[in-house]
């Protein structure tokens, strides 16, 4: 008997550490999953109602970048542009689409020759996107998210 207190009584110390029990701190979790949290990628792309039938994630980001090339090319056509110099350039233009929806240009990379024969394509393209069909926003994570696009546009004018 006195074999089993004694055994009962070293159980108890060290099954001690069995019952503390580390808690976990809800700071250190959100910590640990911002490391892991990829900040640059988004779970739905942008999309206009046109899309809605594509499924595959490439198809949605290339039917949104065409449709919004598409739409501001068409409006820059039907806009007159006189030049001295025939322009043949490839702008990058920056636009940032919020998450209501909302497009908006934020900058245009383009050549001088450009700039100095075109010095309005920037009012041009900001005036186009506000013609624009209604957009649905990224999701990243259920939330709708801010995004930033880079798309390439020819511009050609003799």
């Amino acid at each position: 008997m006195k074999n089993l207190t004694i055994f009962i009584f070293i159980l108890c110390i060290f099954s001690c550490e069995y019952f503390n029990k580390q808690r976990l701190n809800s700071h250190d979790i959100v910590t640990e999953e911002f490391k892991t949290f990829n900040w640059n990628d988004i779970d739905t792309y942008p999309s206009f109602t046109i899309c809605d039938s594509l499924n595959s994630r490439k198809d949605l980001e290339q039917c949104f970048e065409n449709t919004l090339i598409t739409h501001i090319s068409k409006r820059l056509s039907e806009s007159l542009i006189i030049v001295t110099e025939t322009v043949d350039d490839t702008v990058m233009i920056n636009i940032h689409i919020s998450k209501t929806g909302k497009p908006r240009l934020t900058g245009i990379k383009q050549k001088d020759i450009t700039k100095f024969q075109i010095p309005e394509l920037d009012s041009l393209v900001s005036n186009s996107l506000l013609l624009l069909p209604k957009i649905f926003p990224a999701i990243k994570r259920g939330q709708q998210v801010n995004t930033e696009f880079v798309l390439p546009m020819l511009i050609q004018v003799n």
